[in-house]
Parts: C-alpha cells; structure tokens; sequence
C-alpha cells in the first residue's frame, strides 16, 4: 500500500477524517494476502485484480464468510495465488508480474520532501537545519516546483530558482544526500518552442485520444457531468462551462474536443490558481513506454539520483473529469498492452466452497503448476469471468 499524505485530504468521501476506515486511501494496489484463513490448515492465498479502473473491494462486510469484488470498466480479471507459505506465494505472484530489484541502502534512511521548495536556497537551507540539530536525513524529494511552468521533465533554470542544476545536485550528493523530484504523467499543454516532450507527443499521437463510450442518456457534450466527491458530500461538474481557476485561464472548447479523436484535454490543479491544462501520454502503447523512457534523460544527466512517480491514478482536475470520464478512454486507446472490451459492471463473489461459476456464465483459467501443497499443487491461477448480467455474480474459491 502506498499512501501520499500530501494529496489526500481523508475526508472526501465520508466527511469524518483519516480516522474513518471506511475512507479511501489516496492511492491503493488491488492486492491482498489470506493469511491462515483456514483454521487447521496451510491457507496462504494472495489476490490480484488486474484492472486499473475504479476497484471495490467488500471484506466480510456484507458476508463475514465471503470477500465481494467489483470493477467499474472491463471484464473482471483476477490473478489468484496458493500456496503452504507466504514466502511461496509471494514467489510464485513474483513470477507473473515480475521481481522487484534489491532497492539501494539509503532508501532506508529518512528523505525529507515538500510542496513549496520553488528555489535552490530553499532546498539547501532544509538539509543545512536538519544538519544543524543532528536530524538524520539521506533524501531530499523536491515537488513539482523545480519544474519549468509544471512541465514535466524540464527543470526552471531563471535566476533565483534552480539556475545551475548540476551544480545544486552536487552539493546535495557532497552533504550524503540523494535527490529525486516529481513525474506525473502529464504533459502540459502550453505552447513552448522548448518543450520537446509535447511536441513529439503531438507529432507521434502518443497521447491518449477522446473517444467515449457514450451514455445513450447523455450522448452530446452539453449532457456531461461527473460525479466528485467533498467532505461528506457528492456534487457534479459540468464540462461544457466549468474549469479550474487557473491564472491563465483556460479556454477550450469542450464541446470541440468530445469524442472528437483529438488528444484528451485534461489537466492538474495544485491550487491558488497553480497548474495548467495538458495530455496523458498513451502508455498502453509499448512505443510511447519507449519514448516516455527517454524523457528523463536531461534530468539525470543534470544529476539527479532517482525519480518520485507522482500521481499516476491519474492526475485530473476535476472539471476535467473523474474515473468515469478518463479511464473508458484509456480502455478504447489502442495499443498492445492487456485489453479487452468496456462493460458496465463486473464483479465476483470469493467464498469458502468449490470453483464454480454461476449465471451460466463461463471461466477461463490459466494455472501454473508448482510442487505439491495442500491444494494438490501450489497454484498461480489466471481467471477470467465474461460480463455478467445480474448485478452480482459468483466464482468460488476453497481447498479441495
């Protein structure tokens, strides 16, 4: 679980604080552990719900002996993992989605990181005062006020602010500190003759498109709203007449833009009139994660350690829009990554019985076969359930 205290005011849905479990996490993996889930036997079983939209998972709270889980798009595809240990099923998770890499020592180490730091000045004087009462501190993570008018991967060299970048990542490196600063997939998309990623993201059409499965209830522009949440309380936007509060405003016309096959318009607000409009790069496209790649090259060639990936569930404003209005674009975008085609509702039921699907509906499975546990074998099974028609339907999940 990663969680950005930064970002998150804990109170968006429910209105009672961080306190309250039931309010969502700023950002979330949908990855769970059964831990001996079964009395008197070896029940180690990880979960894996391979879907980057809007996730809900209900844990024994409509049904103490069952787990509910539902997807807002796609079809439901689950990585579901058995094995008699932990180690073992995280061996065996590990050998589908990949092994991470040994992270270095010093990300062991207290890293200091705040919105604000807009100058060299300011970043030396924070490592110099935790020098000065013997605060240990190994990092620095410096926001997106580094960056050029919120450009992502560029750095504001004007005097006063970051004028010789090489130079202040070598001081860090000369006091023990190693220095990372903010990525968020998004490019702005304020003309700059010097801004490089936007306009090979242009020319390539390597941004994610606006093309919509339309709501046949609200199939024109004009009909669009989305659904936002704030301290307790549900609201709309409307698209078609509100925009963030940028200093310079923005004036596009949404109406233009809607399921037109032009870049997505979207865009980040930090605030006080902070941020800009811009594009989403097309990730599922393997040429963009190519390209995207070598986009941070000019950073560590000025010297920075390692890389802070921000905001990548993703980051919108919300007269922009919400998961309802990103992510059916980020399904019908072409690429070769893992797609399958938009539904409206999925979901599956985990209990204690048997595999065994029901509504007529039919499961394929994938299994790899690993030495002998109490299932029979150890298993990393792939599961994937068509679209159901009730509201719920069922897969069930016990030992043999």
């Amino acid at each position: 679980m990663v969680v950005d205290f930064d970002n998150m005011r804990y109170q968006n849905v429910y209105g009672q604080g961080p306190l309250d479990d039931r309010e969502p996490l700023y950002h979330s993996e949908p990855y769970f552990l059964e831990v001996d889930s079964q009395p008197g036997y070896k029940s180690q079983v990880a979960t894996f719900i391979d879907n980057y939209s809007h996730i809900c998972v209900d844990l024994g709270m409509t049904d103490q002996t069952g787990i509910r889980i539902a997807t807002r798009f796609n079809a439901f595809h689950g990585i579901f993992v058995a094995g008699d240990s932990i180690q073992e099923v995280i061996q065996l998770y590990t050998s589908i989605v990949g092994k991470p890499k040994l992270k270095p020592r010093y990300v062991l180490g207290y890293h200091q990181g705040c919105y604000g730091y807009d100058n060299e000045g300011m970043v030396l004087d924070s490592i110099n005062q935790h020098r000065a009462v013997g605060f240990p501190i190994d990092g620095m993570h410096i926001d997106v006020d580094m960056q050029d008018d919120y450009r992502t991967f560029t750095i504001d060299t004007r005097p006063g602010h970051f004028p010789n970048p090489k130079e202040m990542f070598n001081k860090l490196r000369q006091l023990g500190i190693k220095c990372s600063t903010n990525i968020t997939p998004y490019i702005s998309s304020i003309p700059s003759s010097s801004y490089k990623t936007l306009s090979e993201g242009l020319a390539n059409d390597y941004f994610i498109v606006d093309k919509r499965d339309r709501d046949p209830s609200a199939p024109n522009a004009q009909d669009q709203k989305y659904l936002q949440y704030g301290t307790g309380s549900t609201y709309f936007t409307t698209p078609i007449t509100d925009k963030p509060p940028y200093f310079e405003p923005d004036n596009y016309n949404f109406a233009e833009v809607f399921d037109s096959g032009k870049p997505f318009h979207g865009g980040v607000y930090y605030g006080w009139g902070n941020g800009h409009p811009g594009h989403y790069p097309n990730l599922n496209n393997i040429d963009v994660r190519k390209w995207w790649g070598k986009q941070y090259q000019y950073l560590y060639e000025c010297g920075l350690d390692f890389v802070w990936q921000d905001m990548t569930s993703p980051c919108i404003a919300e007269q922009f829009g919400d998961m309802k209005s990103y992510v059916p674009l980020l399904i019908k975008t072409t690429g070769n990554g893992y797609l399958l085609s938009p539904y409206s509702q999925t979901a599956v039921f985990l209990s204690a019985s048997s595999w065994t699907p029901t509504d007529g509906q039919a499961i394929q499975t994938q299994q790899r076969r690993r030495k002998p546990s109490r299932y029979g074998r150890s298993t990393a099974t792939t599961c994937t359930k068509q679209p159901i028609t009730a509201s719920t339907g069922s897969i069930r999940l016990v030992p043999s």
